[in-house]
């Protein structure tokens, strides 16, 4: 099930990254994880554990570097990398 494979991360305080994904993850089913913009929860790290489908929502002011070093791979979607990108979802 693919939806056991994936997760998104996001920060706790920036609604819109939020607003932006959560209709696209309930449709699909999988499960947004919360973390601070600087700081990896143990929880949300435990919740990780095993996944290899981390989408971290947000760019690198919102969610750090000291957060992503903590995973083990991930995928950052962000605006800027929209405006990037020819492809659109």
């Amino acid at each position: 099930m693919e939806h056991l494979k994936r997760r998104y991360l996001l920060t706790d305080y920036n609604f819109p990254d939020a607003l932006a994904v959560a209709s696209y993850a309930a449709l699909k089913g999988y499960p947004i994880l919360l973390t601070q913009k600087d700081k990896l929860l143990t929880e949300t790290k435990d919740a990780l554990s095993g996944i290899q489908e981390v989408y971290v929502i947000g760019g690198k002011a919102v969610i750090q570097k000291s957060v992503t070093s903590q995973l083990h791979q991930f995928t950052r979607i962000s605006g800027s990398a929209l405006r990037n990108s020819r492809k659109y979802y």
